[in-house]
């Protein structure tokens, strides 16, 4: 976690996650963002499920390259909470940028 606002997961492109072509499978990156999606909410003290998303591929990700994958809350309501997610590789190169609408299910107790 960065702070109270943004989550923070740190990984690195292995074969496992390489489609046919030799690049990091969008539905890889698209698990990494919908998972920091689900733990944005939970650092805002909510256990929610993905309603809603969008994601936009900018930039291939290659085997070995550091991701850093990046969570904000920009929208914090009792039911509802929109995440913005972007991944980047080690030199801030933006990979890819999502969008989540999160349905919150219950509170962190």
């Amino acid at each position: 976690m960065l702070n109270e606002k943004e989550v923070l997961l740190t990984t690195k492109v292995t074969e496992k996650s390489l489609n046919p072509y030799g690049i990091a499978h969008g539905g890889f990156l698209f698990t990494l963002a919908d998972s920091v999606a689900g733990l944005t909410t939970v650092a805002r003290g909510t256990y929610s499920v993905t309603l809603q998303s969008n994601i936009h591929y900018m930039k291939a990700a290659k085997l070995g390259e550091t991701l850093s994958v990046i969570g904000s809350c920009t929208h914090d309501g009792s039911r509802t909470k929109v995440v913005e997610v972007k991944i980047e590789n080690q030199d801030k190169q933006l990979l890819a940028s999502a969008s989540f609408t999160m349905f919150v299910t219950g509170k962190v107790e």
